[in-house]
């Protein structure tokens, strides 16, 4: 996983051993909840915890989960 910057955003970039990626940018976050951009598509994601995320665009087309390892 990649650390970047988007549009003045943070952002990651997922990459799976496939070579296939997935750009998730943070536009607002507030207590747990998030609007992004999964795939450049406006997103919307919450926070199992702090290491546990789950997104989804807002067609429902692209969804998203991952753990960051400790």
């Amino acid at each position: 996983m990649q650390a970047t910057e988007i549009n003045g955003n943070f952002a990651y970039i997922l990459t799976w051993p496939s070579g296939n990626k997935v750009t998730v940018e943070y536009l607002k976050s507030q207590s747990g909840n998030h609007t992004w951009k999964l795939n450049g598509e406006p997103a919307a994601a919450v926070e199992i915890n702090r290491e546990h995320l789950r997104g989804f665009s807002l067609d429902l087309n692209q969804i998203i989960e991952w753990q960051d390892k400790p």
